[in-house]
């Protein structure tokens, strides 16, 4: 039985669970981004891409918990029009989470990230980063690794396509394929074409009178 199984077995019992219990208490002490010497779960990670070679690297990384609040203006207001409540970010917090990463490491891009743990306060993801040149990662043939550079910064990982609604297809989905931009100005351009046949056709009408 390979380890995989092993560590399934962990997580139908609890063990699992039990140990990262006793990993948040050194966890909590540490800064916000960590490299890690290697996966917490290895089955997510290999889901995503990861394998025990040169040129991948695992982070760990934390971000609080909670709403992100705006700052209250200073003009006066009412309570309802100051703008503290129900403004949520359009980025998920995994998301987030990979972009601190690649920040942190910019040499590397983003191909991953799974959730690892929390605790009243905090949230941690995991996020998995290659270096695209190197030969082990070209050898990776399961691999469908974007093209150009920036993935996480083009909403090109899988928590960037979640957020941008791309995990949807066909009805419902047309203000956001291929992109919400890209929608716009769509739409944008079909109202112009839309005032120029009204135009053109009352110009027509005026003339044969």
């Amino acid at each position: 039985m390979g380890y995989l199984k092993y560590l399934e077995k962990n997580l139908r019992e609890g063990t699992y669970d039990t140990a990262l219990k006793q990993r948040l208490v050194e966890w909590r002490k540490q800064t916000t981004i960590v490299k890690a010497a290697y996966p917490t779960n290895p089955r997510k990670a290999k889901l995503y891409g990861y394998r025990a070679k040169q040129g991948f690297v695992i982070a760990r990384v934390r971000i609080g918990k909670g709403m992100s609040k705006r700052e209250r203006p200073s003009g006066g207001r009412r309570p309802a029009a100051s703008g503290q409540v129900k403004y949520t970010p359009k980025q998920s917090q995994k998301w987030i989470c990979e972009q601190r990463a690649s920040r942190r490491f910019p040499g590397l891009e983003v191909i991953g990230s799974y959730y690892v743990a929390e605790d009243g306060q905090r949230v941690w993801y995991e996020i998995i980063l290659i270096n695209p040149f190197d030969p082990s990662v070209k050898s990776v043939k399961e691999l469908k690794l974007p093209k150009g550079r920036g993935w996480v910064w083009r909403g090109l990982t899988p928590a960037g396509r979640r957020s941008r609604g791309l995990r949807k297809k066909g009805r419902g989905t047309e203000h956001t394929r291929p992109s919400k931009q890209a929608a716009v100005r769509r739409k944008a351009k079909n109202r112009a074409a839309k005032g120029r046949r009204q135009k053109y056709f009352l110009r027509r009408k005026v003339a044969k009178k």
